[in-house]
């Protein structure tokens, strides 16, 4: 399978593109992946959205059968949302995946080499996607920047 990979310095030239604002972004429920990649847990009621709205920093307190290895998020966007960088701080990967028109499409963001990754793994990102993505992933930099 191939995938994309859209990072902050390779897609600098394109964040000219408007992100959407996290209370623009829909969220339909998360589950917890498992370490062994076999299977999730639905989290009834629980959502990274609400999670990472809240003044501290996002910690995952959700105990499960399995060592928990990401979250994965269906949301009516697949631009990953303007606190979700605190997710992979925490260590763990956030999976976020939209069905539509053009099927469903499935995104990560990730922390690889120190830098904030979104890795498209199922369907494709339009360019107008890719610059809004660039353009969040700056965003998570500059509020970072602006915290320390």
């Amino acid at each position: 399978m191939k995938t994309a990979i859209i990072s902050a310095m390779a897609l600098a030239s394109l964040a000219a593109g408007g992100a959407l604002a996290q209370s623009d972004v829909e969220e339909y429920g998360c589950a917890a992946m498992s370490n062994d990649g076999q299977g999730a847990a639905g989290m009834p009621g629980y959502s990274v959205l609400e999670e990472t709205r809240e003044d501290g920093r996002f910690s995952f307190g959700i105990s499960a059968d399995f060592a928990v290895s990401g979250i994965m998020c269906r949301r009516n966007s697949i631009i990953p949302a303007e606190f979700d960088f605190e997710v992979p701080l925490s260590g763990y990967p956030l999976y976020i995946s939209t069905d539509g028109g053009d099927g469903s499409r499935i995104v990560v963001l990730t922390i690889e080499d120190e830098q904030f990754v979104v890795r498209v793994l199922e369907g494709r990102l339009t360019a107008a996607e890719r610059a809004q993505v660039a353009s969040r992933i700056e965003s998570y930099y500059a509020r970072l920047n602006s915290e320390s």
